[in-house]
């Protein structure tokens, strides 16, 4: 039988547990798979043998990769039987959770390592590709770190009924939907604690080409924006339906029509509606785009379950064991299928999985006499049985079957497509020998003769130029695009490094006396209504960084040592208002420090450890993706970047690298990679970097790291960026010429194709360069055909960060930064605990008293109260510790008379101290609470 989920789309994978059957799960990605076995006393580990508990019987969880049919890990707990076991796994594979039948375990499987523990298994919630997950509690939803289990947000009005509660991520892991009661759904974006809507609704859908959500609540139907949560359009049904039934029955006064309950399609841009006429079986197809119906006749056997199986596929099974798939671009070729499993008298085990690409199907055999399977090709009905394996599961992208191996008992994969073509069954058994990568240390080597980086190292303004002999360099960011504007973003740097500011003005506009575009194979044209964007540090605005270090074996302790200490050297140096946050990998992630403005802070938490705790593979796009989680999470600044330095390869990520640009892109985060040394694979790096708007940098030698992130952060606050546009998605030639005098000028030519970059990824191999400057003088002579622009009227030139800082000013930001400054000023060194307790010392109450004025003077506010403590203690006590000092200072405030709803609480631990601890009085005030605004309806 195939089993329907209709929210399929937004459910993690979670385990299927037959009755005395070895416990498994797949992950969504199906790259990740996993089991646990009973094993013997002696086989335990001596921790889990001594340890006191009621379950006395061992079993271990071993996870492995499909493909490689390679070991991750080994876990090992205790449980009473077999049956009591439950697994689920993130949908890429990252994170699990084990359950013994009462509590529950998440674990890591980069750092192999327990992050959380909870009770039982089903309030625990995985996105998609973040690097957190989610507890969901009767009265609140709290989100946590994958890595170190620290409470990134929780959110607020998130109680439901009894017997509900059920909460999913969004595909993107932009929103959070929990179904509050048997109608009603919430929805919170997952960066904001405030929740964005509540629906009465019996199911939803998310549009993510259209940026909206639907909800369907009986015939009625809505779709709200999801960056404005306002309504697009409103549809009910009932009027559409009684003039349909009013058209058959003036065909037959006699007619009897029946329907079923409506179903949304996974986007929410269809709905069907199963419905009987006088007894034959039919579809009501429903456009929301188009907003009419379309009729879909059926056989006449009756309809058991639909099931979407992606926006326009949709199966339907009926009740002889028959399916029909039916393509709703191709309504008139539906395809039916004879699973073949009526009428068999000795059928015990009757599902059947469809693999998801639609190919074939999986009937297992499991009756007296055989235990086989009987894999059956879709498009032609022909049957592969045999009788070697038996069928566990189906896996990445539907490319390996899992299977037991009925001769030996082992676990393994055969690969679906040679079993469908009779290419014969090699099955490859997963193996249980757990084994670490490590990579040989690279040493330093001499730079290629012609290696001259420009560096900058001043500033000086346009009009200063002049005085200068050095020559003037366009020397290229990075080039961005999409099917109808190009932006060339570059810099100006003379010979001795001097990055010259000011030429983004009307004034300075006329020096860039050139743009001239070929598309394919059209005439070369000139570009005379382009806009100069000049991106500039000089206004403060703040910036927020993630350093991501590989620390790969290759790295070796020496090159680790000096990276880390020119980290320190970056923090020391940052701007005050930047945050920074410091992350290390190899084929595990570690988070150093989130996002934090404060010098001290980061220098505590930076770890000048040469490779201590690393030293294996390189998971680059792990870290990568960390830093992604990271900064999407943190507020208060405009600008996020990401700054990679490896001198590696990938070879352990559990995200690909179409995943991890997508969600780069998605938030607006730019990623700058540094490749160091000779043996990278310049062209993947630069793939990474190029389509989210980063640069490639190449280094070779220690002494370069005393520059490169300098000189990074320079160049992410300060290039040009000339825009315009095309017309055409075809391979492009541009040119860029800048004209400050009759010496000072320069050229830059590119070449590139602006077809989507999930195009390009399948056409170019390795996803080469996306781009490549063109250096050969002939061809740039070549490509020059045009004079040089005279009128410059056409031409936009202004300062982007100007402009942004003067939109973003308005009343009601004003009036909202009044009131949290108001609230800034009882922040509170009036409430402060002793040590390792929430006893409050005796000036409490008198913070108590101001903070509840604050919320009657302003009875639209919401605030978050936050814990912290000193570093006595050990991390976990002094997270807890943090929680519940927010606690007690919310029950002061509600036997205050101030409404629960209107407070939440969140701890921080020891993370964020006002002081050194380095004195009792220091230790004191970090021992304490503050307030945060987190609503303002006004």
């Amino acid at each position: 039988m195939i089993r329907i989920f209709l929210l399929l789309s937004f459910i993690f994978s979670v385990s299927i547990v037959k009755s005395q059957e070895i416990p498994f799960t797949v992950s969504e990605n199906g790259k990740y798979y996993g089991h646990c076995v009973k094993i013997a006393p002696n086989e335990a580990n001596s921790n889990l043998v001594q340890e006191n508990s009621n379950y006395k019987k061992f079993y271990e969880f071993r996870y492995y990769r499909v493909d490689t049919q390679l070991p991750i890990l080994k876990y090992q707990f205790k449980a009473d039987k077999l049956s009591d076991i439950s697994i689920k796994i993130s949908p890429d594979g990252k994170t699990i959770a084990i359950s013994n039948g009462y509590n529950a375990s998440v674990l890591n499987a980069q750092s192999k390592a327990v992050v959380y523990e909870t009770y039982g298994i089903n309030n625990i919630i995985f996105p998609y590709l973040d690097n957190s997950f989610l507890i969901s509690g009767s009265k609140n939803l709290i989100l946590y770190d994958t890595y170190s289990a620290i409470v990134l947000r929780s959110y607020l009005q998130a109680n439901h009924s009894n017997g509900y509660g059920k909460t999913w991520f969004s595909k993107d892991d932009q929103f959070i939907v929990q179904q509050k009661s048997k109608s009603r759904y919430n929805l919170w974006r997952t960066n904001q604690s405030k929740r964005i809507s509540s629906q009465s609704a019996d199911d939803f859908a998310f549009d993510y080409q259209s940026n909206r959500i639907t909800f369907i609540r009986g015939l009625r139907i809505k779709a709200f924006s999801l960056d404005t949560m306002r309504l697009e359009y409103s549809q009910d049904l009932r009027s559409a339906l009684r003039s349909f039934v009013n058209e058959k029955k003036l065909a037959d006064k006699r007619t009897v029509i029946k329907y079923g309950e409506p179903i949304l399609s996974k986007s929410g841009n269809f709905t069907i509606i199963p419905f009987t006429q006088d007894s034959r079986n039919s579809l009501l197809l429903y456009s929301v785009q188009k907003g009419d119906f379309k009729e879909v006749h059926l056989l006449d056997e009756p309809i058991r379950d639909l099931e979407w199986h992606n926006d326009s596929i949709l199966s339907i099974q009926h009740e002889n064991n028959t399916t029909t798939f039916l393509n709703l671009f191709d309504l008139t070729n539906p395809q039916n299928i004879d699973f073949g499993i009526s009428d068999k008298k000795y059928q015990i085990d009757k599902g059947v999985e469809v693999s998801d690409d639609l190919s074939y199907f999986i009937t297992p055999k499991n009756n007296f006499f055989n235990k086989g399977f009987s894999l059956n090709n879709i498009e032609d009905n022909e049957k592969i049985y045999t009788n070697k394996y038996e069928f566990v599961a189906i896996a990445d992208s539907s490319k390996y079957l899992i299977v037991k191996n009925r001769k030996t008992k082992g676990i393994g994969v055969i690969k679906s497509f040679d079993l469908l073509n009779n290419k014969g069954t090699l099955f490859l058994p997963f193996s249980d020998t757990l084994t670490e990568v490590f990579e040989p240390v690279n040493e330093d080597v001499e730079p290629p003769v012609d290696f001259e980086p420009y560096r900058i190292t001043q500033f000086k303004h346009i009009s200063e130029l002049k005085d200068t002999a050095a020559l003037i360099n366009l020397v290229l960011k990075n080039i961005v695009y999409s099917d109808s504007t190009i932006s060339i973003n570059t810099h100006l740097i003379d010979d001795d490094g001097v990055y010259y500011y000011g030429a983004g003005t009307e004034e300075w506009k006329h020096i860039w006396c050139n743009v001239l575009l070929k598309k394919g194979n059209q005439p070369i044209i000139q570009v005379t209504d382009f806009d100069v964007i000049e991106h500039r540090a000089d206004v403060t605005i703040p910036n927020a960084v993630a350093v991501v270090m590989d620390h790969s074996g290759s790295m070796g302790e020496f090159r680790a040592n000096k990276v880390q200490n020119e980290v320190k050297g970056f923090v020391d140096k940052k701007a005050s208002e930047d945050g920074i946050s410091i992350i290390k990998f190899d084929t595990r992630v570690g988070v150093e420090s989130y996002i934090s403005n404060s010098k001290f802070e980061l220098n505590r938490k930076l770890k000048l450890n040469g490779l201590e705790g690393y030293g294996g593979g390189t998971s680059l796009l792990d870290g990568t993706n960390s830093a992604i989680s990271v900064l999407k999470n943190s507020n208060g600044y405009q600008e996020s970047s990401i700054i990679v330095l490896t001198d590696g390869y990938e070879n352990g990520s559990y995200i690909s690298k179409y995943e991890l640009i997508r969600r780069a892109k998605k938030h607006d985060i730019q990623v700058y990679v540094v490749g160091f040394g000779q043996s990278v694979d310049k062209d993947y790096l630069r793939s990474i970097a190029f389509p989210t708007n980063g640069t490639y940098y190449e280094i070779y030698n220690t002494t370069d790291f005393e520059w490169i992130f300098t000189d990074i952060n320079h160049k992410i606050k300060n290039y040009y960026e000339i825009k315009f546009k095309t017309d055409t998605i075809d391979q492009h030639q541009s040119i860029l010429k800048v004209c400050i005098t009759d010496k000072q000028k320069d050229t830059l030519a590119l070449s590139f194709s602006n077809q989507p970059f999930k195009y390009q990824s399948k056409t170019k191999g390795k996803e080469g360069n996306l781009f490549e400057e063109i250096t050969s003088k002939e061809k740039v002579d070549e490509l020059i055909s045009k004079e040089d622009i005279i009128d410059f009227s056409s031409i936009n030139a202004y300062s982007a960060y100007k402009r942004k800082v003067t939109n973003q000013t308005n009343e009601t930001d004003t009036l909202s930064q009044n009131i949290e400054e108001e609230l800034e000023e009882i922040n509170l060194s009036d409430i402060q605990f002793l040590n390792n307790s929430t006893v409050m010392v005796d000036s409490t109450l008198n913070g108590i008293t101001k903070v509840k004025h604050f919320l009657q003077k302003y009875g639209h506010v919401e605030i978050e109260i936050v814990g912290h403590t000193d570093s006595d203690g050990d991390d976990d006590f002094n997270m807890d510790l943090s929680v519940k000092r927010a606690d007690k200072i919310k029950e002061l405030l509600i036997a205050e008379g101030v409404d629960s709803n209107r407070l939440s609480v969140k701890g921080y631990g020891e993370l964020f101290p006002l002081l050194e601890n380095s004195s009792e009085e220091n230790k004191l005030k970090n021992r304490r609470v503050e307030f945060r605004v987190v609503y303002n309806d006004e």
